[in-house]
Parts: C-alpha cells; sequence; structure tokens
C-alpha cells in the first residue's frame, strides 16, 4: 500500500481510499479528484489528501483554479503538528509547484526518488512534469537507474516499464522502448502510457497502419478515462494523417478528440490537428472557430510554453486572431519573470517573430526540434510543419537537421542521477 510508513495517522479506511484515488490517477482514469473529494468531505485534515489534490489542480495547468489552492494550504497550516518528514517535503513540492518554480519541483522529486526509488507518485509527477518543461540529457538515465529498483513482484512494475519506454522512445532508441512496452502490457493491458508508448513508436517509424491497430486491437474500457483517451485518438488521427485519409481525422476529431472541457491537453490536441489539416489544403469548415472559446479560456495564463506555442499558432491560422497578445509586453513580461525565460527567448520569441514578419531569416531555428517548449516530438512537429509552410526552402534542409540530431540525441546519456 503507497506511503503505509507515512501516512498510517490516518484511519486505515481512509489510507484505502487515498490509494485508490492515487491509482486512479496513475491509470489515467477519470475519477481521481472525485474519490478525493470525497475522503477530504469526510475527513478534512488528511494532509496528503489535500497535497494529492493540490497535485491534481496543478497537473490541469490551470490557473484559474488558484482559490482551491489556498484552501488547501489554509488546512495545512492549521495541521503542521501532523506532518512528518515525507510530508514536508511533498507540502514544499506544492508550494514551489504552485509559485512557478517548476525547475525546483523536479529537483525535490528526484531527491525522493534517490531516496525512495518506488514512490510511484514522485516518480510520475517527476516523469510528467519534464515531459512539459522540455527533456533534459539526464531524463533517460534518471528513469534507467530507477527501474533497477523496480521487479515484477512491485504493484506499478508495468506503469515504470511504460514510462521508461516513453524515455527511450524520445532519445530515439526504438528497439528497448518497444522491448519495454510490450514487457508492460505483457504483464498487464490496462497501462494506457504503455500503448500511447507504443503509439509514439509506430509514429516515429511511419508504420501508421500498425499504429492504428494498436489501438484498435486493445480491448479498452473508454468510458473510465479521463483526457489521456482523447489523446490516444489524437495519435491514432496522426496515423490517418501521414497516410493522408482526411476524412478519418474528421471523424476522430468530431466524434471522440474535440472535447467541451476547458483542459489544456485538449485544447493542444485539438488545435494541432486542425492546423495541420488546414496546411494541407483539407477543409475543415468552422473547426478553428468553434475551438477559440477554449483557445480564449487559456490565452492569458501563460502556464507553460506548451501550451503557448499551440495558442500562437492557433491565433496565427485564425481569422480575426489575437496574435497581437503574443507581440505585447503582458506577454513577454510574464516569461521575464518566471522559470521559462530561456525557453521564451530561444524558441517562443522567435517564432513568434517569424510569424509575424511571415518570414525565416535563420533555418537554424530549427535545429533543436525546439526541444525547450516541452511535449513529444510528435506534439512540436506542428511547428516544423507551420514553417515549412511558410518557406518551401526550409524543407531541403529539415530532413538534414532532423537527422544530425536524431544522432545527436542519442548520445546524450550520463551519469548525474546519483
Amino acid at each position: 500500500m503507497y506511503g503505509e510508513n507515512w501516512i498510517k495517522l490516518h484511519k486505515l479506511d481512509d489510507v484505502v481510499e487515498f490509494n485508490k484515488a492515487l491509482s486512479s490517477y496513475l491509470y489515467f482514469k477519470k475519477d481521481s479528484l472525485d474519490i478525493i473529494n470525497v475522503i477530504l468531505a469526510n475527513n478534512p485534515n488528511f494532509i496528503m489528501a489535500n497535497c494529492f489534490k493540490g497535485f491534481l489542480i496543478l497537473l490541469s495547468r490551470d490557473k484559474n483554479k488558484g482559490s482551491e489552492l489556498d484552501k488547501i494550504f489554509d488546512i495545512i497550516k492549521l495541521n503542521t503538528l501532523k506532518i512528518n518528514d515525507k510530508l514536508l517535503i511533498y507540502i514544499n513540492i506544492l508550494k514551489k509547484w504552485n509559485s512557478g518554480e517548476i525547475y525546483l519541483v523536479q529537483k525535490e522529486l528526484l531527491n525522493i526518488l534517490r531516496g525512495d526509488p518506488k514512490d510511484i507518485l514522485a516518480l510520475r509527477l517527476y516523469h510528467f512534469n519534464q515531459i512539459f518543461i522540455g527533456l533534459d540529457e539526464n531524463y533517460l538515465n534518471n528513469h534507467l537507474q530507477i527501474l533497477k529498483k523496480w521487479n515484477e513482484k512491485d504493484e506499478f512494475y508495468p506503469l515504470v516499464l511504460g514510462m521508461v519506454s516513453y524515455a527511450l522512445e524520445e532519445s530515439n532508441n526504438y528497439i528497448d522502448a518497444e522491448f519495454y512496452a510490450r514487457k508492460s502490457l505483457d504483464i498487464s493491458d490496462k497501462d494506457l502510457w504503455s500503448i500511447h508508448a507504443l503509439c509514439h513508436l509506430h509514429d516515429s517509424n511511419q508504420h501508421n497502419s500498425d499504429g492504428i491497430h494498436v489501438l484498435n486491437d486493445k480491448k479498452i474500457e473508454w468510458s473510465i478515462y479521463g483526457p489521456m483517451k482523447r489523446h490516444l485518438w489524437w495519435h491514432k488521427s496522426l496515423f490517418f494523417y501521414y497516410e493522408s485519409k482526411f476524412k478519418e481525422c474528421l471523424i476522430l476529431y468530431d466524434n471522440y478528440i474535440n472535447n467541451d472541457d476547458f483542459f489544456y491537453l485538449d485544447f493542444c490536441n485539438s488545435a494541432s490537428l486542425l492546423i495541420r489539416l488546414k496546411l494541407k489544403g483539407v477543409d475543415i469548415g468552422n473547426r478553428l472557430d468553434q475551438l477559440k472559446k477554449s483557445a480564449d479560456y487559456f490565452l492569458h495564463q501563460n502556464t507553460l510554453p506548451f501550451i503557448d506555442f499551440h495558442l500562437i499558432l492557433f491565433y496565427f491560422n485564425l481569422e480575426n486572431n489575437n496574435s497581437n497578445y503574443f507581440l505585447s509586453k503582458e506577454f513577454e513580461n510574464k516569461y521575464i519573470n518566471s522559470d521559462y525565460i530561456n525557453s521564451y527567448n530561444k524558441s517562443l520569441k522567435p517564432l513568434i517573430n517569424i510569424l509575424d514578419k511571415n518570414k525565416i531569416d535563420n533555418i537554424n531555428i530549427i535545429s533543436d526540434n525546439f526541444i525547450g517548449l516541452g511535449g513529444s516530438f510528435a506534439q512540436r512537429e506542428v511547428i516544423l510543419l507551420q514553417l515549412l509552410n511558410i518557406n518551401d526552402d526550409l524543407e531541403n534542409n529539415y530532413n538534414k537537421i532532423i537527422k544530425d540530431n536524431i544522432i545527436k540525441k542519442k548520445n546524450i546519456i550520463n551519469n548525474d542521477y546519483i
């Protein structure tokens, strides 16, 4: 049972319910927050449950939910005497994350994992946060070192294999990535992230028909899952996209990918697919206009460069758009005072300038595949497609730069974990 040595101050029933909520989150189910809210309704002073709720809110990348976090911090302040060392670390992580100090958060999560490599919550938070701030040179090696501490007897071992597979795939180690993803699914077919890793593999290797079958062949009870299922359907749409089956892309968009909830990944999935289709000359009707309500919701938040590059491309492709916001001091100033200033200066600002002038002055802008903006290569690829649309000559250099970068990335493994 998770945390049995440091959250046992609470009644066993509450700890059991907490583990249900954690399991729901780890398996991408949609009821994790509902379970936590029930726990807190019965026991509002369950500090780790409050912390976990805070993490779920922060994982939504939605600054409009800040008042909920204020209530959580008020409860924590009133219960400082019941906090042990492990809880103090998690509370500190919650505070730093809420303050936007995401790089310090990552260091703290790695510190937890050095002492307790089987802390599945710390591992999952580290794994996902790093994706959305840009994978660093230690990402793969950290996962490989942690994996050494796990074995098949551990409850969440398949989930760890899926995370390792993703880290390998994004480092272009496709053979090992497939091995770990399939090993995970052989043990348990309930980890959407391992299925997701296979989708990335088929996307990277252009085995698009195989990728479609990965999703078709799995008997998944989609109704119990949250936004992750829509992200997998987005991957399926990419397989159709690369085979020029654009009608199938739009069917998937209308029936499975597009969602009315204001969740950042749903918006990014939707914008990415529609922009790709628009650049191909596909008639997407008024779908971009319909997506504007969601885009406007996130417009002034500046939560992550990952979200903002989707917003920038969205408004650039939308008539009567809000592109001028990204040229404003308001937008720049929020990044100047954030952890993401380097990503802004290196990638976001040049991208904005290119789109504003509709001209590329220096093709080397694509040399690192915009890694600092976070997300997977499959997600960032829409930036490169947009730039190719601006400058046809860029295509002559595109494949060479990507090939050189893949060779370079294969060698980025160092031993700084411990």
